[in-house]
């Protein structure tokens, strides 16, 4: 499920990004996101650089001071960045990979 569809959210709004960044420090950071009327075009501008593929979890800040909210987790693809750090990412929503196991195959028995 996406953000933008858990919330009826269109245009730019604020959310709170959490994550590893490029260091592998966790961070949580406020900033504002765009999102198209589909919820397929998503980006965000921040003030840390993250790795192509790095996995965030944003949650909708209105939904935050409601006690509502549940982080939904997006892998970045880096758009541009500035010499003062500002960076622009496209999100894609990540999906949950699902897999049965047996187990055995916990175990490590085969």
């Amino acid at each position: 499920m996406k953000l933008a569809e858990t919330y009826s959210i269109a245009g730019p709004s604020r959310v709170e990004i959490s994550g590893w960044d490029m260091d592998e420090l966790f961070f949580v950071e406020k900033a504002e996101v765009d999102w198209d009327e589909s919820a397929e075009n998503i980006r965000i501008r921040m003030n840390r650089p993250l790795r192509k593929g790095t996995v965030i979890f944003l949650r909708h800040i209105q939904a935050v001071m409601s006690g509502q909210s549940h982080p939904v987790a997006y892998s970045v693809e880096p758009v541009w960045a500035d010499e003062s750090g500002n960076c622009e990412y496209r999100l894609k929503p990540v999906r949950s990979r699902t897999r049965s196991y047996s187990l055995e195959a916990a175990k490590g028995i085969h």
